[in-house]
């Protein structure tokens, strides 16, 4: 048995035993490649492909986009700051985030910004990601975490202002 299952279960345990004396430490991109690389080794020898294949589509989570190369994915640039400016606001305000608080916060940042469909998405997507498709963005979200979210929006609309 790989020891990395063990390990994972007693920080868990550890982490939920109750408050500690220091305070939270921010994940970051380097804590995102430990877990990815930890969890590759404990996969089965035998999975399928289609696993082993997603992690490599999924890696672009693990940086922050360059705000000037997601901007070039832009047909409408000036069009873009009112969603990014209105989801880093809501993000800003939300305690909690789940794919479903995401989703409702997506909803009420697109009828605020009066953006729909591509000039809506395209924007906020390449602010997270720095590409043009991928996953559901109230699946990116949690996934990134407020913070990290919020850093990235304010990145790619500084970059949008200072053009």
């Amino acid at each position: 048995m790989h020891p990395f299952p063990i390990l994972a279960g007693a920080l868990t345990l550890l982490a939920l035993s109750g408050p500690t004396a220091t305070p939270p430490v921010r994940w970051g991109e380097d804590g995102h490649r430990m877990a990815a690389r930890a969890a590759a080794e404990t996969l089965p020898a035998g999975i399928p492909a289609f696993f082993t294949d997603a992690a490599e589509q999924l890696a672009y989570l693990f940086r922050a986009p360059v705000p000037e190369e997601s901007i070039a994915l832009l047909t409408d640039p000036a069009a873009a700051l009112a969603p990014v400016d209105s989801l880093a606001a809501a993000l800003a305000s939300s305690p909690e985030l789940t794919p479903e608080t995401a989703a409702t916060m997506l909803r009420g940042v697109r009828q605020t910004s009066g953006a729909e469909g591509r000039p809506f998405f395209l924007p906020i997507r390449a602010a997270l990601t720095g590409r043009d498709r991928g996953p559901e963005l109230d699946t990116i979200i949690p996934l990134l975490g407020g913070d990290e979210a919020c850093r990235r929006l304010h990145a790619f609309a500084a970059a949008l202002r200072g053009r």
